[in-house]
Order: C-alpha cells, then sequence, then structure tokens
C-alpha cells in the first residue's frame, strides 16, 4: 500500500514517535473527500480510510510503544509531548505514560484500555465486543469533531493537515485543562469536552484562534466569517447532532457510516459555511436532525472492508466465522490487551492451509523413504 518507515540510525526508539501520513492527494476542492473511483489499496488513491474510503486529512501519531496508529493515540501523543514541554526533564516514555493515566482520569475509563496493543476495530468486528465498540465511539468521535472543526476552519482539503495537529493540541490543552471526570468506565462521552454545545463552542473557537495565527501555516477562511458568532454556534450545535447520530447506532458499520455522514456530508458544508458561501439559517436547515438522518438512511453500507475477511453489508450478510485467538478477551483491569486477528491472511490462503502443508511435509518425507526402500531391497533380491 505504499507505506514507508524511515527510523534515523541515532534514534533512540523508546522515545520515538510513530507518524502516518496524511493522504497526498488534498486538493483545495472541500467537496473532493473520497478516493477517485476505482482506485481503493492501490497507490493512486493515497492514505485512505479501508472502510469509508475517505481520504486521510490528517497526520496521525502514536508513542513508540504502540502497536496502532488511531485518533486516541494521536491525542495521547499530543498530550505527552504538552506535558513534555512543561518539565523538559522528563523523558517521552515517562510523559506518556503520565498522559495515559491523565487521560484515563479525564475520560473516565480504566488505563488499561489506553495501552495502544487493543485493535478495537478487530475486537468489536469478529468478536462482537461491546467495549470494542463503545471505544471505536470514542475514536469516531475524536476524529469527526477535529475533521469538522478544520473543515469549518480550512480554506480547502490541502490545508486539513496543518489544521489536524493543531486541533489535536488544542483538544489535548481543553482536557488537560478539564481534569478529572466525574464519571467512570464510559466512552460515550469523551472527555466531557464534547457534551454541551458550550464546551464545543469554545473548542471550535481555540481552534480558530491558533488556526488564524500568523505562524500557524493554515491557510484559514475569511476571519470576518470564522468569528461570526452566529455561525460559530451553528457550527457547534451541527457537530453535536451528528455525535448524537453515531451515539445511536448499534454496530461497526452503522458507526461508520455515521462517521461517514460527519467526515464528509456535514464537513462539506461546514467548508460552505466557514467560506461564507452558505448562510447561517441554511447551514443550520441542511444539518438538523432529520437532515442528517436521511443523509444516514441514504447510506446503505460503508464502500470498502471492515477488517480483511469480513465483508460489509453489500458483500455478504453472513460473514465468516470468527477465528479463536489465544489473546484475552478486554478486560478493564487488563494492561495488556491485544486484539484477536486474521491480519496475517491473505486473498490467497490462510493460516490454516499453511498449518496443513508444514504438517503434511513430514508424511510426505517418510512416504518417500519408505518408497525408496523398498525399491532398494527388491534390487538386492535380485
Amino acid at each position: 500500500m505504499g507505506w514507508s518507515l524511515d527510523i534515523p540510525t541515532a534514534s533512540d526508539l523508546s522515545s520515538l514517535t510513530l507518524r502516518s501520513l496524511p493522504s497526498s492527494i488534498l486538493s483545495a476542492n472541500n467537496s473532493d473527500r473520497s478516493i477517485p473511483a476505482g482506485t481503493a489499496y492501490t497507490p493512486p488513491a493515497s492514505c485512505h480510510d479501508a472502510a469509508t474510503h475517505l481520504k486521510m486529512p490528517f497526520a496521525l501519531a502514536a508513542p513508540a510503544t504502540c502497536y496502532l496508529v488511531t485518533p486516541i493515540t494521536t491525542l495521547l501523543t499530543a498530550w505527552a509531548e504538552q506535558i513534555q514541554s512543561i518539565n523538559s526533564s522528563l523523558s517521552m516514555p515517562a510523559a506518556v505514560e503520565q498522559a495515559r493515566a491523565e487521560i484515563a482520569s479525564v475520560l473516565g475509563i480504566e488505563p488499561g484500555y489506553l495501552n495502544c496493543h487493543w485493535d478495537a476495530m478487530n475486537a468489536a468486528v469478529t468478536q462482537g465486543n461491546a467495549t470494542a465498540l463503545n471505544a471505536l465511539r470514542a475514536e469516531q468521535a475524536i476524529i469527526s469533531t477535529l475533521v469538522a472543526t478544520c473543515s469549518f476552519v480550512a480554506q480547502g482539503l490541502s490545508d486539513m493537515p496543518a489544521c489536524g495537529s493543531i486541533a489535536f493540541e488544542v483538544l489535548a490543552s481543553q482536557l488537560r485543562a478539564r481534569g478529572a471526570s466525574p464519571g467512570t468506565n464510559s466512552w460515550t462521552v469523551v472527555a466531557g469536552v464534547l457534551d454541551d454545545q458550550s464546551t464545543m463552542f469554545a473548542l471550535i473557537n481555540a481552534v480558530i484562534n491558533a488556526a488564524t495565527a500568523p505562524d500557524s501555516g493554515v491557510a484559514t477562511h475569511p476571519s470576518q466569517q470564522l468569528t461570526d458568532t452566529i455561525r460559530m454556534a451553528a457550527a457547534a450545535g451541527a457537530v453535536l447532532r451528528a455525535l448524537q447520530l453515531q451515539s445511536s447506532t448499534t454496530d461497526v458499520e452503522s458507526l461508520l457510516i455515521a462517521g461517514m455522514v460527519a467526515q464528509d456530508y456535514l464537513a462539506d458544508l461546514l467548508a460552505s459555511l466557514g467560506s461564507g458561501q452558505l448562510s447561517a439559517t441554511s447551514f443550520i436547515s441542511l444539518t438538523s436532525t432529520a437532515a442528517l438522518q436521511n443523509v444516514y438512511g441514504s447510506i446503505p453500507n460503508v464502500p470498502g472492508f471492515l477488517v480483511p475477511g469480513w465483508p460489509n453489508r453489500q458483500l455478504g450478510a453472513n460473514p465468516p466465522e470468527p477465528t479463536p485467538s489465544p489473546a484475552p478477551v478486554p478486560s478493564p483491569g487488563g494492561s495488556n490487551i491485544i486484539g484477536g486477528g486474521r491480519g496475517l491472511e491473505g486473498k490467497g490462503g490462510s493460516g490454516s492451509s499453511l498449518l496443513l502443508i508444514v504438517m503434511a511435509l513430514p508424511l510426505l518425507l517418510i512416504l518417500l523413504l519408505v518408497c525408496w526402500l523398498i525399491i532398494v531391497m527388491r534390487k538386492r533380491r535380485r
């Protein structure tokens, strides 16, 4: 798929931050959010979401000890970097551990869920794990909120990566300032920052202030539009309605479809609102709860696959039986939560086929040896 990893030879790998690049085909056109038709999983499509086929608008990151790179590991990275900027004597691994504990407190969840080893998508799809589905809701809430916010702020898709870096930093900063959550073991409200109009408004306002700074590197929509409190309030309300739509879903594919509504349909309208092409009144009408639900209902399935070997609704209603996995079922107290997976199975075969071949080889060798001995003995009798 065109991935590469460059590691400086002199680097301390324990402090290395893993980063995935955004799509290389982000244009100035805000409506051009999906990959070109027929290019999925090929180099011309660049970095994109395997399920929704939406272009990756942001660079994502994860600490060196992580197995996965996701929106929440990106938040963890930004959080740790802020801790280290305050206390420069703290090593990055130590800052990550502190950030993990603080995020868990703010989110109201167990720290074990933030060890970056648990593949929530795989666990939710192949095992029907309810905790994994709630974890995916948090991932979708984070990325949908920040994509929507940057669509309102940034002039075009090509400005999204720079805006995304700022947005993750702002989100981490606001969550850190908010402090511990009164709730426990809940992914439904992502740290309480995304739970009401005023906090969403504050988040959008903070991203606007950071992105419009002279050295931000982001080309933004006109300031007179972005600083219009009526437009800002309309944007905040629409994002909250999109998140409420996500929270009402009951399975992975429905959640991803709701994510498409936020990151494609709503994001496009937010770009028009931020640029001044769309009035606040028209925007509110087009993003009402009923309007978002209508868009959601018009999308029958995600265009791609959920995880390898597990089809979407269009490709088949009956997925394969889950592959037994030695990995432990996620539990709140776990510190090494690893989702079972099918990642080593390719299109041309499976892990079980390879096992059969390996088991058959000794039998084949024994059979050949017996045949050779019979031939030798017959020759000696002659």
